[in-house]
């Protein structure tokens, strides 16, 4: 089963919830908001990346106030 995690980071507000709830799989960028780790950043302006577990992903994408972070398994999205 694999995970795939997107940031619209357009959306993100740079608020750090989701870095204090997981820092496994979110990180601060070197412009200062959300991006995954070991994630890829394309140029519409997403971070994304796919995981074996997200353990607590789930509960870094529910923290955000900006509903930017979107989880997906098996190509449903499930957060």
């Amino acid at each position: 089963m694999v995970f795939r995690i997107e940031i619209e980071k357009d959306l993100c507000i740079s608020c750090g919830n989701c870095i204090d709830a997981c820092d496994d799989i979110f990180e601060v960028g070197e412009d200062n908001y959300a991006q995954l780790v070991g994630g890829i950043l394309d140029e519409d302006g997403f971070s994304f990346g796919e995981y074996p577990a997200i353990s607590c992903a789930i509960e870094g994408a529910q923290s955000c106030p900006a509903g930017c972070i979107l989880i997906f398994e098996d190509g449903n999205r499930i957060a």
